[in-house]
């Protein structure tokens, strides 16, 4: 049976290239961000709530006391904060002995040597097992005077809650249509210099939905909890954000490494 051309190929060859390029683009993010097998396991039948997050205390710089009044503020943060922003809730508790199904996140003196070694305050991981985990090194906060450790441990379990694979992602599309920016939706980094007190204990601020969203907002739109941001998809000063670019190079549409986009000093934020 022989085919047959449709009009549209005859008529607008220049229209469909541009067409078969912008699929190319999406192809291109698709394989990229396309989770591992027991990822994906993980991403459709494990992440049910009622979900608790247990926070062990493996630090010599911490009292298990402050630390438990740590989870009860952000236990709190995560119910009336998080939770009607993002439409996801969990249980934070302080537990050295976490019960069976939680998410840990661990409070450790690593020994980092220098903190130009370029290791994190805190970070959130998945395991081998495909269960997601964070930590954050209250000995180099200590030993650097980097501030208060409650606010990078609200900063870690807030991101693993709304992106607990690290697979959640915002595509923005520039133009020429043959390039765009593919920004990891971490809901602290763009606002990772910002903090707020709840009972006594400063947490971190969060972004909101509305802030990973490209285009032009209602007027009075609130971008994230302190009301801090004022342009979407741009980190405040002293924040950042992780992307990617897809480049045109001559026809071959190519999906870059990761980079940190940093906030512009009284730019788009305050001083």
């Amino acid at each position: 049976m022989s085919q047959k051309s449709s009009p549209q190929e005859n008529a607008a060859p220049a229209e469909k290239r541009g067409m078969n390029r912008e699929y190319s683009n999406r192809l291109l993010i698709f394989l990229a961000f396309m989770p591992c097998p027991f990822l994906h396991a993980q991403q459709t039948g494990s992440y049910q709530p009622p979900l608790t997050i247990a926070i062990v205390n493996k630090s010599a710089v911490v009292a298990d006391q402050d630390v438990a009044q740590w989870a009860a503020a952000i236990a709190r943060q995560v119910h009336e904060e998080l939770a009607p922003a993002w439409k996801i809730d969990a249980n934070v508790v302080f537990q050295q002995a976490p019960p069976a199904g939680a998410w840990v996140c661990t409070i450790e003196d690593t020994d980092v040597g220098s903190v130009t070694t370029g290791v994190p305050m805190g970070t959130h991981t998945v395991l081998q097992d495909g269960t997601p985990a964070c930590s954050v090194n209250a000995g180099m906060i200590a030993t650097y005077q980097l501030g208060s450790v409650s606010m990078p441990l609200s900063h870690e379990i807030l991101e693993m809650l709304v992106d607990p694979w690290l697979s959640s992602v915002t595509f923005s599309p520039a133009s020429p249509p043959t390039s765009a920016t593919v920004y990891l939706r971490e809901i602290c980094d763009p606002v990772a210099g910002y903090g707020y007190d709840i009972d006594g204990v400063t947490v971190s601020d969060f972004s909101y939905p509305e802030f990973w969203t490209p285009g032009f907002p209602a007027p009075g739109t609130k971008y994230d909890r302190l009301g801090i941001v004022t342009v979407a998809l741009s980190p405040t000063v002293h924040s950042y954000m992780l992307v990617r670019y897809i480049r045109d190079y001559g026809g071959i549409s190519s999906l870059e490494s990761w980079t940190y986009i940093w906030g512009s000093y009284c730019v788009f934020g305050p001083c």
